[in-house]
């Protein structure tokens, strides 16, 4: 019997976190696991998610350094980060994340890249390259 993968998403309460929730419930995967206000409490909480969806805040060093840790102690998870600017994108990318969203990419667009870093519909794309309008 396949194993529904799990995710957990990393923002702060509030509309972002509820609309991440919103989305991620129109699949028939991921089942969310966790909540979490920042990535370390996200570390302590989850136990081996397959994606984890999260949302840099402002300077987003914490958040950024925060991939390198997730992809060690879970070497399979998948990491989606959410960024204000092309700047944290490309950072974001070369600390690990599987891939770098713009904040207020369309949510089809952001489904797709679930789908496609779980292995559903469409061929991954590299790091900061799911982003076009």
């Amino acid at each position: 019997m396949n194993q529904r993968p799990t995710a957990v998403i990393v923002a702060p309460p509030g509309l972002l976190r509820e609309g991440l929730r919103a989305a991620l419930n129109t699949l028939d995967r991921p089942k969310i696991v966790g909540e979490a206000d920042t990535a370390a409490h996200a570390i302590t909480m989850a136990q081996d998610p397959a994606l984890v969806l999260l949302s840099v805040q402002e300077s987003g060093s914490d958040s950024l350094t925060a991939i390198g840790t997730l992809k060690a102690r879970w070497p399979a998870v998948r990491c989606i980060v959410l960024v204000d600017t092309v700047a944290q994108q490309q950072a974001a990318c070369a600390a690990g994340a599987d891939e770098a969203l713009i904040k207020g990419v369309r949510p089809d667009k952001l489904l797709r890249r679930v789908e496609a870093l779980l292995g559903e519909k469409e061929r991954a794309l590299p790091c900061g390259h799911g982003s076009e309008a």
